[in-house]
C-alpha cells in the first residue's frame, strides 16, 4: 500500500530560513526522514531533529496525516451523490 504524509501547518509564526526551507520540503514530502533533509539543506542532522521538535512544540507543525493513494489499493471506492434537480420552464429563468 502506497501512504504519503502531509503536514498540516499555521501560519503567522515567527521563522528563520533553515525553519522555512525544512517546512517546504516536508510539505512536499513529509515522509523524507531527516537524514535526507540533513543531507539536501547542508545543515546537521541534530540541527533537522531540534528544529522539527521545535516546530511541533510550537504548534506550526499540528501533525501528520496519512493519505492513501486508493487506485493502487484493492479497496472498492465508493461515491455518494447527492443530486438537486429542479424543473427548468422556459421563459421563467433558471
Amino acid at each position: 500500500m502506497f501512504i504519503k504524509l502531509r503536514i498540516f501547518l499555521t501560519i503567522g509564526a515567527d521563522m528563520d530560513k533553515k525553519d522555512e526551507a525544512i517546512l517546504r520540503i516536508l510539505s512536499r514530502k513529509a515522509g523524507l526522514p531527516s537524514r535526507s533533509l540533513s543531507k539536501m539543506l547542508k545543515i546537521p542532522l541534530s540541527t533537522v531533529h531540534r528544529r522539527i521538535k521545535k516546530l511541533e512544540h510550537e504548534g506550526i507543525i499540528e501533525g501528520y496525516k496519512a493519505l492513501i493513494n486508493f487506485e493502487k489499493t484493492l479497496w472498492p471506492i465508493g461515491a455518494l451523490l447527492m443530486v438537486n434537480l429542479a424543473e427548468v420552464v422556459p421563459g421563467k429563468g433558471h
